[in-house]
């Protein structure tokens, strides 16, 4: 059974698509997994990080996004997931130089106006909105399964706010990062997606869970060296499980993101930064390790068919 992670927060510019693609790139290159990430974002961050804005675009003409394979196979029973799935993306190589085994369902702008038109669709001869929801997101969790059958790993990321996708992603999810700025309305906004996640009504309910029993964990980034910004984690940590990991704020990071045709080992795609995926690899690594235990999973990363490799 294929792993699922989400990585969301309610509030935006917390670094979700960081985050994201700096674990899909960690998790296919140093643990040698099938890795797919399904970009939910309608800002498409981790598309453009993983396919460049060029091949985002033909996506986008060709109808292959995350968009068109939620929404426009709706009704089907069985979705074909391989047409959306974008094989060997990223510009990294693995450690025995060749593309790591890394798949993409890009992001696409029309996510949000999709979503409403079908909640028009279903609800106009249903006055039942509660069932018409449920019946939405849990389709849109099928196709989130029969995308990853081929996969070790599934991370996907969510948009800000909150949409049916969203709401199916962190349902489904094993576990949940949730990324925030060490600043004074993170307190807040981490509070309420971990309500969510952990279906919680209030404050009160959600510390009666065990923090190591909880399906999330938070993760900050965007940090720097000031004693607030420590205060701040220390505060959110004493309600919430927070990971040791601390992405910095730093020219090092923001530029491992830019997409390049030429690919590049993970050292030199990362440079200074590459300590801190390491870091946040190193990490994550047991958590996933056991949740594959848990659900009964072989834990051995076949090479599938659509992830082809040069015969040497």
């Amino acid at each position: 059974m294929t792993v699922i992670i989400a990585v969301a927060n309610r509030k935006g510019g917390v670094g979700k698509s960081t985050v994201s693609t700096m674990l899909a790139h960690s998790l296919s290159v140093w643990a040698r997994q099938r890795v797919l990430v399904i970009d939910l974002d309608s800002q498409a961050n981790s598309s453009l990080i993983l396919m460049g804005g060029n091949n985002w675009a033909q996506a986008r003409i060709e109808d292959r996004t995350a968009a068109d394979y939620l929404f426009e196979q709706f009704s089907s029973d069985r979705g074909d997931a391989e047409r959306f799935i974008h094989p060997q993306a990223g510009d990294l190589l693995d450690m025995d130089g060749f593309p790591p085994q890394l798949g993409l369902i890009p992001g696409s702008l029309e996510m949000e106006n999709y979503e409403r038109d079908l909640l028009h669709r279903l609800s106009g001869s249903n006055s039942d909105l509660a069932r018409v929801s449920e019946t939405i997101k849990g389709r849109i969790n099928k196709r989130i399964t029969q995308a990853g059958l081929n996969f070790d790993v599934i991370v996907v990321d969510c948009p800000p706010g909150i949409s049916f996708a969203t709401e199916a992603a962190l349902a489904l999810a094993d576990k949940v990062i949730v990324p925030f700025r060490p600043d004074y309305v993170s307190l807040f906004a981490v509070d309420r997606i971990a309500r969510m996640i952990e279906d919680a009504p209030n404050p009160r309910a959600l510390q009666e869970i065990p923090k190591a029993s909880r399906r999330y964990i938070a993760l900050a980034n965007l940090c720097q060296n000031k004693p607030s910004h420590q205060r701040l984690i220390e505060d959110i940590g004493a309600f919430h499980p927070v990971m040791k990991t601390q992405i910095p704020h730093s020219s090092a990071v923001a530029n491992a993101f830019d997409w390049e045709r030429q690919r590049k080992f993970m050292d030199k795609k990362y440079g200074a930064a590459v300590s801190v995926v390491r870091d946040l690899y190193s990490e994550l690594s047991p958590l996933i390790k056991d949740i594959e235990k848990k659900k009964g999973v072989a834990g051995v990363w076949q090479q599938k068919t659509l992830f082809t490799r040069p015969t040497v």
